[in-house]
């Protein structure tokens, strides 16, 4: 029987080395600057629902922000990762960036009320 701790391993393995590629001056980080901070990889699941009003307001250049430089990072317990920014230009609102596993494509985001430094 598989070790339950080795999946768990892995996914940190995956997220340290996903931390060291976003660090400045990396590869990924210069593609991503290359490309722009407006523009983010996202999956359907969230251009569908970035339609919703309260959905709609998000700037691709927070989401940007979130990704590069996050203010705290979690990974869930399905691979993907929780990032979160403050966005001064909203009364200093959290946004929460949920990332797919392989640390780059925009899952959801959505302003965190309850999140607290």
């Amino acid at each position: 029987m598989p070790s339950v701790a080795a999946p768990h391993a892995a996914f940190h393995r995956t997220y340290a080395l996903q931390i060291a590629a976003n660090a400045p001056g990396s590869r990924m980080a210069t593609a991503f600057a290359a490309r722009g901070a407006s523009r983010v990889q996202t999956t359907e699941y969230f251009d569908a629902i970035r339609t919703r009003g309260d959905r709609a307001a998000i700037r691709d250049e927070w989401i940007g922000r979130a990704i590069r430089s996050p203010l705290r990072r979690t990974c869930q317990s399905d691979g993907r990762f929780r990032h979160w920014t403050r966005v001064p230009e909203i009364n200093n609102r959290y946004l929460r960036v949920i990332l797919l596993p392989d640390g780059v494509t925009v899952h959801n985001a959505f302003f965190d009320r309850p999140f607290r430094p």
